[in-house]
């Protein structure tokens, strides 16, 4: 247990600069207690958080293999396991734990999301159906539900949840689908039709102020920033995952593109802005 502590007090303090040294204290740790799920477990979250998918993955099968009624290695190894391309495995862990927990919400709807995602609507709404009966009131179950069984209320107004779990999943591949193979140019059309417009209104550039709605991964920035005020350029999206894309261009060109980046929903972040502007003055 000596070795097992000390591993994972090491990943505490230092985080992954000591990485090596506490692999090899879990590793002894294992060595001398085999049997144990818990020090595999720990390994599995050391390489988590080292962001070495597979290994991780390997290391809460094998916890697993030793401790298979355990719910949160269970729980752990299928959000890994999809985070790491395998949903159809991830989706045979889900039901292992709807199995043993027969009321256990997020392992239905996890596996119900990935069931979607894999075109088996028909197991996916099985799931779906079992989360809302455990919460009547979640939104994002009800829009699902309505819209695998084809009513097209659901098209109306899908939840904000649903929307930024949709991009978040897409922010990856955003770029290269578009830029590379859509050969997206509505930024620069947006970018000439915006410059035509204030031209006309005698509201030409430099403008103290300008709000890029749904930013997503950031393609409008770099247009915008030459004709934008310091400090003026915000950018706004309902998506966590295009966000972070927006801001880690930033960071890969070595220059401030975007003063602002916030998750947000646009209305509100609309109304907000303009009570903020209501207050100053």
């Amino acid at each position: 247990e000596s070795h097992h502590l000390l591993g994972a007090l090491l990943l505490d303090v230092h985080g992954l600069s000591r990485f090596d040294e506490a692999k090899g204290h879990l590793l002894n740790a294992i060595s001398c207690c085999p049997k144990s799920a818990k020090y595999r477990q720990s390994l599995g979250v050391a390489f988590q958080r080292k962001g070495d998918k597979l290994e991780a993955v390997e290391c809460l099968e094998r916890a697993n293999e030793k401790d298979p009624m355990n719910v949160q290695i269970l729980m752990q190894l299928g959000r890994l396991l999809k985070d790491a391309g395998r949903p159809h495995r991830a989706v045979e862990v889900y039901r292992s734990v709807t199995l043993l927990e027969p009321d256990h919400p997020m392992a239905h709807y996890r596996a119900a999301a990935l069931l979607r995602t894999l075109g088996k609507y028909e197991q996916s709404l099985v799931h779906f159906r079992q989360h809302l009966r455990l919460f009547p009131d979640h939104a994002e179950a009800k829009f699902w539900i309505a819209a695998l069984s084809g009513d097209p209320r659901a098209a109306e107004a899908p939840p904000p949840r649903c929307i930024a779990s949709l991009f978040d999943q897409y922010s990856d591949y955003f770029d290269q689908h578009l830029v590379t193979q859509l050969e997206y140019r509505t930024p620069q059309l947006l970018m000439d039709a915006l410059l035509s417009v204030a031209s006309a209104e005698a509201l030409s550039p430099p403008w103290t102020r300008c709000v890029d709605l749904g930013v997503g991964t950031g393609l409008m920035g770099p247009l915008l920033r030459p004709h934008v005020k310091a400090h003026g350029l915000e950018g706004v999206d309902l998506s966590a995952g295009m966000i972070a894309k927006a801001k880690a261009k930033a960071k890969t060109e070595g220059r401030i593109i975007y003063d602002r980046l916030e998750v947000a929903e646009l209305v509100q972040y609309l109304h907000e802005a303009a009570e903020q502007r209501g207050g100053a003055g």
